[in-house]
C-alpha cells in the first residue's frame, strides 16, 4: 500500500547535476461504503428503539452488546408487534456517491440463519431523494433471507435499482428486514456487513 502524503526524489548521475522531483501521493479513491459489525464499534441490546452504529441506524437488531460479530434482525414476537415500522437499518446522512448495488452479508458464524414458517425475513431497499423519507424514489424486489446452519457459508444478497443502472448521488436509503417471529426468540437472521457499491 502506498502512504498518502509528499515523497522527494532525488536523483544523482555521475556527471550531471542533481535531478529532484516532488510527488504528492493521494490514497485511492474508495468504490464502495461498508458497515463492517464484525468489528462491533456501538453495541446494543435493544431491539424495540433504534440505535447507531458508526453512523446507521438500526431498528429491531441487536449485537448482544457487543458479544456477537453480527448484528442479529428480527426481535421475537411481542417485541416485533410493538414495533412503529418494521426493522431496518439506515445510513443516517445522505450516501454522496451513486450507488449501484447494496449488498447485506448473512452470515451464521455466530448462529443459524432461521427461514422456517414460524421465522422468516424478507429483505428489500427503499431509496429516497430527502432526508424526511417521504419521497420514495425506488423499492428494490425483496429477497428471503436463507436458513444457513451455525458454522456455515455465509450468503451475500444483492439489490440493483430496478430502472437504470444506480441511484442518484445524495440519495437517502432504508434497508428493510419485513419479519415474522411467532416465538420468543429474538435474532432470527445474522447480517455481518451491509455495503452501498458505488457507481462506476
Amino acid at each position: 500500500a502506498v502512504a498518502e502524503g509528499t515523497a522527494i526524489i532525488t536523483a544523482k548521475i555521475a556527471g550531471f547535476d542533481d535531478i529532484t522531483m516532488t510527488i504528492n501521493v493521494t490514497a485511492p479513491a474508495t468504490n464502495v461504503l461498508t458497515y463492517d459489525f464484525t468489528a462491533k464499534s456501538a453495541k446494543s441490546t435493544n431491539y424495540s428503539a433504534a440505535w447507531e452504529y458508526s453512523g446507521l441506524e438500526i431498528l429491531g437488531g441487536a449485537n448482544s452488546d457487543g458479544s456477537w460479530t453480527c448484528i442479529k434482525m428480527g426481535p421475537k414476537a411481542s417485541v416485533l408487534n410493538g414495533l412503529s415500522e418494521k426493522p431496518y437499518m439506515k445510513p443516517k446522512a445522505a450516501v454522496a456517491n451513486a450507488v449501484a448495488s447494496v449488498e447485506v452479508v448473512i452470515d451464521p458464524t455466530v448462529a443459524e440463519c432461521y427461514n422456517k414458517a414460524e421465522e422468516k425475513v424478507s429483505v428489500y431497499v427503499e431509496a429516497y431523494s430527502d432526508a424526511e423519507m417521504k419521497t420514495k424514489i425506488d423499492t428494490t424486489a425483496a429477497q428471503e433471507a436463507p436458513a444457513i446452519a451455525k458454522g456455515g457459508e455465509a450468503v451475500t444478497l444483492t439489490f440493483v435499482p430496478t430502472t437504470g443502472d444506480s441511484w442518484a448521488a445524495n440519495s437517502y436509503y432504508k434497508v428493510v428486514f419485513d419479519c415474522t417471529n411467532t416465538t420468543t426468540y429474538n435474532g432470527i437472521t445474522c447480517v455481518s456487513s451491509l455495503s452501498f457499491v458505488y457507481a462506476a
